[in-house]
């Protein structure tokens, strides 16, 4: 287990930081959105990621899906020869969303204190 995290001092960049690494990926803008609308469906295809989260432009969400791909929170599958790609989350993908539905709820508590 890693320790000597921010709670020792913020470690914005450095990449063997746990919370810096993480932060880094799903911190960018729609990467939580991507996962939190991945997380309905077991597959999903890029046209329907993209309906689903409009107005993300296709250059936009084609950046995040391979940053996530990268962070080993979505794998891409190649469908047959013509059929496209699919994406859905890994099992850490998922363990993301769960926190990320955290900090949704409490958004949803403290929204009158903003």
């Amino acid at each position: 287990m890693h320790t000597g995290c921010v709670c020792e001092r913020a470690r914005v960049n450095d990449k063997s930081c746990p919370m810096a690494r993480e932060t880094n990926v799903i911190g960018r803008k729609w990467s939580a959105f991507i996962l939190i609308e991945m997380r309905k469906q077991d597959k999903i295809r890029f046209s329907e990621l993209r309906k689903s989260l409009r107005p993300v432009t296709s250059k936009m969400l084609a950046k995040r899906l391979k940053e996530l791909e990268r962070g080993g929170l979505v794998v891409r599958k190649k469908k047959a020869a013509n059929d496209g790609v699919e994406y859905s989350l890994t099992a850490k993908g998922d363990d993301m969303v769960r926190l990320l539905a955290g900090i949704r709820d409490f958004g949803i508590r403290w929204a009158d204190e903003s």
